[in-house]
């Protein structure tokens, strides 16, 4: 991903307020291809030196081909992919203190004999004590002055890197620009044409998964309407909430379906408002491509492991759980959206069970109203238990507020409720 000076973009002002365009590149390029296949040879090369020669070498490398903005870019993506590791036998940390001890002890007794150096000179005593210090960690004085510093970061060696074709670099980049702009985004919108049901649960996983608060709504011509919130509906985790905006965008590449987004963005940092919407729009383009793995009815890890633990549970012994695959209708062409169904062997009753992402009393509140809209006495919200839903007291029968995690023996209480 990238931010700051790293995007490259045009603004163009309209009436209706200033739009952003990224600077995408073209990844069938010749000349860009190569190089592309230059920059990462140049990482390759650098396997097993410091960090700080690679850095050198790439403020010397800015082949013809790549506009001066482009490298430090591509630069950054590749080196997200790199291991870089402190190539020393000893903690340097603790030799340096180690060092220090003795340098202070050496010099008081040399201020004290009046044998100290004269100005801009080396103490006498210096060798002596780097030589000491040295040999207590097994070091020769050379081999210790060396290693005094690696493990700073411009010291540190390249142990390995995760190689990346020329085109596939390329579009990287063309997504992390867009993933970058939308660090900013206050809300964000997507239409389409209603996607089959393996697209669908596809796209709320992804949503789910990233902890996106987000509405579906299907319009008149059949079209899908998903509007997403942006970081400032998150106070308490805003940073973290505008990343998983961010990385949310190649999950939506992966839809053949034609599709239209528009987000609405804040200033950069120190630029005023100027009263019109910063806005980015995009549709499918041959140079964004997705670098997620297309799973389809993808299910995410802890959606698995809560589904493991419940079928573990002793007390779940009444009950058969699995991935929700369904979409609740609401009446006004809204959507309850579950994450799991539980079917009772004995009655074949079923009831679901959504997790609500950065719970508070609006959400929880909104999310009652769907139910009762819809007539459902066959569904859990369960959430983070919050001072603020201490107001919905007493809690209704729909409501599970846990402390820390969601457990099994709560999941089979609030079930039991619903079966009562």
């Amino acid at each position: 991903m990238l931010t700051g000076s790293l995007l490259v973009y045009a603004m163009r002002g309209g009436p209706e307020g200033q739009r952003v365009r990224p600077r995408l590149l073209d990844p069938a390029d010749p000349a860009l291809r190569g190089a592309a296949e230059a920059l990462t040879g140049l990482f390759a090369g650098h396997v097993g030196q410091r960090r700080a020669e690679l850095e050198l070498a790439l403020r010397s490398f800015q082949p013809p081909e790549l506009p001066l903005r482009v490298q430090p870019g591509l630069a950054r993506l590749l080196f997200e992919r790199c291991l870089f590791e402190t190539d020393c036998p000893i903690e340097p940390a603790r030799m340096r203190a180690d060092l220090f001890d003795a340098a202070a002890e050496a010099w008081r007794r040399a201020e004290g004999s009046g044998a100290g150096a004269g100005e801009g000179a080396e103490p006498a005593w210096r060798a002596g004590v780097m030589e000491r210090i040295a040999r207590r960690h097994g070091l020769t004085p050379a081999e210790a002055d060396a290693e005094l510093f690696a493990d700073l970061e411009e010291n540190q060696v390249l142990r390995s890197w995760e190689p990346l074709a020329a085109e596939a670099l390329l579009l990287r980049y063309n997504v992390a620009q867009v993933q970058g702009l939308l660090l900013r985004a206050e809300r964000l919108t997507v239409r389409a044409p209603w996607p089959g049901a393996r697209r669908m649960r596809q796209l709320l996983r992804y949503l789910k998964f990233f902890g996106l608060l987000f509405r579906i709504g299907r319009d008149e011509d059949d079209s899908l309407r998903l509007a997403v919130d942006g970081p400032l509906s998150v106070l308490d985790s805003a940073t973290r909430y505008g990343l998983d905006l961010a990385r949310f965008f190649p999950a939506l590449l992966l839809w053949r379906e034609p599709w239209r987004m528009e987000a609405e963005l804040r200033p950069r940092p120190g630029q005023p408002r100027s009263g019109r919407p910063v806005r980015l729009t995009l549709e499918p383009h041959p140079w964004l491509r997705s670098h997620y793995p297309d799973h389809g009815q993808w299910v995410p890890e802890e959606v698995r492991r809560f589904a493991d633990a419940f079928r573990g549970a002793p007390a779940a012994a009444d009950w058969r759980v699995e991935p929700a695959e369904e979409l609740l209708p609401v009446p006004g062409n809204r959507f309850l959206i579950p994450d799991f169904r539980f079917v009772h062997h004995a009655t074949g009753h079923t009831a679901f069970l959504e997790q609500l992402a950065y719970p508070s009393r609006e959400r929880v509140e909104a999310r009652g109203a769907l139910i009762a809209a819809a007539g459902r006495r066959d569904y859990i919200v369960a959430c983070r238990n919050l001072p603020a839903l201490r107001a919905l007291a007493p809690a209704p029968a729909w409501l599970l507020a846990y402390r820390r995690s969601l457990l099994p023996s709560q999941v089979c209480e609030a079930l039991g409720r619903l079966e009562g």
